[in-house]
């Protein structure tokens, strides 16, 4: 029955625009009433013109007071915020105006000493500023330098190392797989291992070794590339 009342009431008065939350509730209290049947649910919905013009009325009153007063607020809002930008401008005004009258009565001999004063000081920035462009550029070059200077002594330690540990030059120039942040005890451990593993290809036997001589080696090559193997 809840669902008829509502169905009615929303056929029946739908253009009051009241909404299907509050006609759900209407519906919900006259059904709860237990009273509305079938034989006298026209009847019954025909009686709640009255009681619904009425709520749509307050419901239209209560949203045009809403607005009133919101328009009357931004209203406010707006005046307030034009008194006091009126308030800074004439603030403003009056600083130029007193600034004006004071840079008036001041003797000639000291607008001229101040406009100096003034230039100098500029002049002095100016300076400062292309002093540190300066400083900043040696600095920076500096840097370099160093970066520079560190790389060298890297790869001068990393060639120097591999010749100790006699690596032959052909494989220093193919370079080697080092981190760029790895000292010196991994440096030397990273060689003697590629040390190691050249010559270990350069024994006898092996099919990957690189020829020795006339590819004749003799027993005392061979002796001498097996104590060369770094332990």
């Amino acid at each position: 029955m809840k669902e008829k009342i509502f169905q009615k009431l929303k056929q029946e008065f739908s253009h009051l625009g009241l909404g299907d939350v509050i006609l759900q509730a209407h519906a919900d209290s006259l059904a709860s009433i237990g009273l509305v049947t079938d034989e006298n649910i026209d009847t019954v919905i025909s009686a709640q013109k009255g009681f619904l013009e009425n709520l749509q009325k307050t419901s239209d009153k209560r949203v045009t007071d809403a607005v009133f007063k919101a328009k009357a607020d931004a209203k406010k809002e707006l005046e307030t915020e034009e008194a006091r930008k009126k308030v800074e401008e004439e603030t403003k005004k009056l600083e130029e105006q007193a600034k004006r009258e004071k840079e008036k009565d001041m003797p000639e001999w000291y607008k001229v000493e101040k406009a100096a004063t003034e230039k100098t000081i500029q002049e002095l920035l100016h300076t400062n500023k292309t002093l540190l462009d300066g400083l900043n550029s040696i600095k920076k070059e500096n840097e370099t330098f160093k970066a520079e200077k560190a790389a060298a002594e890297r790869s001068n330690l990393i060639v120097s190392k591999a010749k100790e540990l006699g690596i032959p030059q052909w494989r220093i120039e193919e370079g080697f797989s080092i981190a760029s942040d790895a000292n010196e005890e991994a440096i030397t451990s990273h060689l003697t291992t590629v040390a190691n593993n050249v010559k270990a290809q350069l024994l006898p036997g092996n099919k990957n070794s690189f020829p020795l001589s006339d590819n004749k080696p003799d027993k005392g090559e061979v002796d001498a590339i097996a104590k060369s193997l770094v332990g």
